[in-house]
């Protein structure tokens, strides 16, 4: 990309940094989004990473270009601590901390994760200190991803008060004219579409930047019949997997799977598939930071499956069609606009573990030249979410004045 020299960005999430995190690099949990914004900032003469620490075991370490800094603010998320500590926190940042308010102001380009209580404050600043307009990144169904949690009855329905709150936040400066919202799919886009005045339908606006770059590794031998990469968590689908799993064995064909990733509901599916007696069959690899390693499992299977209940715009399944390894998925998010039925990849329906049987079945039967033929087409569409693709689209639009009609 070519330098942008009056371009400055400022980038405010809450995934969180490990301590271990320096000046000019950040060691995150999943990096998301946050390292295509990465890749922005090599054509910003300025970029300002602001995070928040936490703690954990597993990271990835991204390193910002030399005009970049990661700058941890001392709000805490997670563990232990009360809400009036956190909430002093915020304020000490957003309120006392002037270094903090004038470079979220003064920026050119400045940007929060949606539907996230630091994300909208840093909208807020943004609003009351500047002419320019904010970028809130929407990523998938927030919503519903927390109401499948497994937070109890009152913690589930403070988090959907809060998402209501900061949902309206948005759509309120999108409706002044002060703020973008990009999108990790069209389904949540056309969600929003009806949400806002008609005449503000140009700040809604697909991101689909998720395809980093990523080895091919077309020469590696496939191993195993199905894997899935990601966080393990309810809404991704596991349990019906692995009940699918359950289904095929007991029609007497055995099927192997490689789970790649860590989060908090691996209890509960590590106990599905002792349940199920599936030891043998299903394998966790665990978190895996390394990018090659990364490409050589996605690239030893015959095919990568995720049965989300809901999703943005899932990387893991666009590295999955970069790599040439076929993708079955559920029509949810983002993804319905990018797969067709066995022209570039598979659909099975939401939370139907007989279905996603059937339908594994049916691909591990196909021909290698159908496979190969969705596979190619499969390569193509990946092409198009690349960063290199993705990054002038938002650098075009992103820091209009709210002046712009």
């Amino acid at each position: 990309m070519s330098h942008i020299s009056n371009k400055t960005l400022v980038y405010f999430h809450s995934e969180g940094v490990l301590p271990e995190s320096g000046t000019h690099t950040m060691v995150v949990a999943s990096a998301n989004l946050i390292d295509f914004f990465v890749y922005v900032s090599k054509s910003c003469a300025r970029s300002i990473f602001y995070s928040v620490e936490r703690s954990g075991e597993n990271g990835v370490t991204l390193t910002l270009p030399s005009q970049a800094e990661n700058v941890v603010v001392p709000i805490a998320v997670g563990g232990s601590r009360s809400v009036i500590r956190s909430m002093f926190q915020i304020v000490n940042t957003f309120l006392i901390d002037k270094s903090v308010r004038r470079n979220i102001s003064e920026s050119d380009i400045s940007v929060s994760v949606g539907l996230d209580g630091l994300g909208t404050l840093a909208g807020l600043v943004r609003l009351f200190g500047s002419d320019k307009r904010h970028a809130f990144i929407v990523r998938g169904d927030r919503q519903l991803t927390v109401r499948q949690s497994s937070r109890g009855l009152v913690n589930r329905n403070l988090a959907l008060f809060r998402i209501a709150v900061y949902k309206y936040i948005m759509i309120q400066m999108v409706n002044r004219n002060r703020a973008d919202i990009w999108f990790q799919g069209e389904l949540q886009k056309d969600h929003y579409q009806t949400l806002i005045s008609d005449k503000r339908s140009n700040s809604l606006q697909l991101l689909n930047a998720v395809l980093r770059d990523i080895p091919e590794n077309k020469s590696t031998p496939k191993t195993v019949d199905l894997v899935f990469t990601g966080r393990f968590t309810i809404e991704k689908g596991l349990l019906d997997l692995i009940e699918a799993i359950g289904y095929l064995r007991d029609e007497g064909r055995v099927v192997s799977l490689t789970l790649v990733g860590s989060g908090p509901d691996e209890k509960q599916i590590r106990d599905a598939v002792k349940r199920l007696a599936l030891n043998e069959q299903v394998s966790f690899v665990g978190f895996v930071a390394d990018i090659e390693q990364l490409s050589r499992l996605l690239a030893g299977a015959r095919l990568f499956v995720l049965p989300s209940h809901t999703e943005g715009l899932p990387r893991s399944m666009l590295e999955s069609m970069w790599i040439g390894t076929p993708v079955l998925v559920t029509p949810v998010g983002g993804i319905p606009y990018v797969i067709e039925e066995t022209e570039n990849g598979f659909l099975v329906e939401v939370k139907s573990p007989e279905a996603l049987a059937r339908k594994i079945r049916q691909i591990l039967d196909l021909s290698g030249e159908k496979i190969g033929e969705v596979a190619s087409k499969a390569h193509d569409i990946a092409a198009q979410h690349t960063f290199e693709a993705r990054a002038p689209v938002f650098l075009s639009i992103a820091g209009r004045s709210g002046a712009e009609k």
